[in-house]
């Protein structure tokens, strides 16, 4: 069997729907092939399916394209069934960790890893009512929730 150009999966994506079709014949791209698909691309789908695949360094490499929008990082961010190093990958670039809600959402991602979690509830200024929420969530490690209810205690309401 052939295997699908970058280029003809490109044309193959329509405005509609992704079908079962294109997903598999991207899951049978070599990395190499994906990543050329990626920057030759300019649809978010492509790029949404990408980002979820199980070799890590496609999803980072999502992450640095040149063609992803803040709103795309704002989704991938929320989603939890991302590998954590493409979740640091996104808490790592400066353009899209101003946006606070890029870091709201890395924030309440039970994925991301600890210590860049501390991190950004640092960075940023939650108000009470934020903060509580992060103390209350459940899905959260311990050691962040007790960071967030700490800093709610500091803070007036």
């Amino acid at each position: 069997m052939e295997e699908p150009r970058a280029e003809e999966l490109d044309r193959a994506v329509g405005p509609g729907d992704v079908s079962a079709d294109i997903i598999r014949k991207i899951s049978s791209l070599t990395v190499a092939q994906k990543i050329r698909l990626l920057n030759t691309t300019n649809k978010k789908k492509v790029r949404a399916i990408l980002v979820k695949d199980s070799n890590q360094r496609i999803g980072i490499a999502v992450v640095n394209s040149s063609n992803v929008t803040i709103e795309e990082i704002q989704e991938f961010a929320r989603m939890k069934d991302l590998h954590s190093d493409v979740l640091t990958a996104i808490a790592e670039q400066r353009r899209y960790i101003g946006d606070r809600i890029v870091a709201w959402n890395l924030l309440n991602n039970p994925k991301m890893p600890v210590t860049r979690s501390q991190r950004l509830l640092g960075r940023f200024s939650f108000t009470w009512k934020e903060l509580m929420t992060v103390a209350k969530n459940r899905d959260l490690p311990q050691a962040l929730r007790n960071m967030a209810l700490r800093r709610s205690q500091a803070k007036p309401h």
